[in-house]
């Protein structure tokens, strides 16, 4: 075998192991990222703050459908009702929360302060989302975007479903959403596929 050859057979084989190497990482990198996707779910729930941890960035919550579970806060972390960040919450606030749960962690993606009574004060507001995208759905909970904002509705029994269920919804679905703000959380009444 002359050297040409020599030369062209040991670059073409490691042009090859290089290949495969990539391949199988970014095999496991999709698939080590389904996973974690997999694993997360949402979490729309009422509760307390029991403590709060500005150095780590995190806080004590204490919900009847959560128990009492850390949340982290990041920058992607939407503060309603006029707060700002984790240093406007105090331990003892009532807050309304969303979390995405990934494996055993709690990533707060929307916290709003729910006002001493009954929720913010003032009596249930109606709610209409027309065209909304379902983004995902749990046991109790839609989550639509409307105008690139996520919004998280709660399922009670007497959601009614027009054209569709709930098990039958997936994300990019197109639907319109009637409710009830109840001041600590929004209730789909009617929602219709379209």
């Amino acid at each position: 075998m002359n050297k040409t050859n020599f030369k062209t057979k040991a670059i073409g084989t490691l042009l090859f192991v290089a290949f495969a190497i990539g391949a199988s990482f970014m095999t496991y990198s999709t698939i080590a990222s389904a996973q974690l996707v997999s694993q997360g779910s949402k979490i729309n729930a009422t509760g307390m703050i029991s403590s709060i941890n500005t150095e780590a960035g995190s806080f004590v919550f204490q919900g009847a459908a959560t128990g009492m579970v850390t949340v982290y806060v990041t920058e992607n972390t939407y503060f309603g009702s006029g707060l700002t960040g984790l240093e406007d919450l105090s331990a003892g606030d009532t807050i309304q929360l969303v979390d995405q749960k990934v494996g055993d962690m709690n990533y707060a993606l929307r916290i709003r302060e729910i006002a001493s009574g009954a929720g913010y004060g003032v009596g249930p507001t109606p709610v209409s989302l027309s065209k909304a995208l379902v983004v995902s759905t749990s046991e109790n909970l839609l989550t639509v975007s409307v105008g690139g904002t996520e919004v998280v509705l709660t399922i009670t029994p007497a959601t009614e479903f027009v054209g569709t269920t709930l098990p039958e919804l997936s994300a990019g679905d197109q639907v319109k959403v009637t409710g009830t703000d109840t001041g600590t959380e929004y209730d789909a009444e009617v929602i219709t596929l379209l």
